[in-house]
């Protein structure tokens, strides 16, 4: 008898466990995080002889940032800030669920970001109101240390 009530006790616990670990998993599928010590980056895009990257950094207050750099991430790392950018590399962000859209530009939708977060990579679709061009981009996070 002593030994059916461990049993019934132990499967009461996995179950419990169990429970448990599918409502934090539920949860986390729900919910995109970004991340604020960092920035985002592409691969390297070569245009015209031109090799660049894109940036986006973003801040806990939901605002974004964007800019294409020759520089690498570290190169960024004094100058690439809500202070420094100016307003025309400047917008906000909304998140719903595993969702990102932001806008970057002096008027509401200059360029304009919509797409999803996969852990530390943004799937991104950019679509500039200002030239006309449109395309779709994998963004990488890499945490930068004494980011300003």
């Amino acid at each position: 008898m002593l030994n059916m009530q461990k049993t019934i006790k132990l499967g009461g616990l996995f179950i419990l466990m169990g429970l448990i670990f599918i409502a934090f998993f539920q949860g986390a599928k729900k919910s995109g995080t970004l991340f604020y010590d960092g920035i985002y980056q592409t691969p390297l895009q070569i245009k015209d002889g031109d090799t660049t990257r894109g940036y986006l950094r973003f801040y806990s207050d939901g605002s974004a940032i964007a800019a294409t750099s020759t520089g690498k991430v570290l190169d960024l790392k004094n100058w690439f800030n809500k202070e420094e950018i100016g307003k025309s590399h400047l917008g906000k962000y909304t998140i719903a669920g595993k969702t990102i859209k932001f806008n970057i530009g002096l008027a509401p939708k200059d360029v304009e970001y919509s797409g999803t977060i996969k852990g530390k990579k943004l799937n991104l679709h950019k679509k500039s109101n200002i030239n006309g061009f449109q395309g779709d981009n994998i963004y990488k996070f890499f945490k930068i240390k004494g980011m300003k």
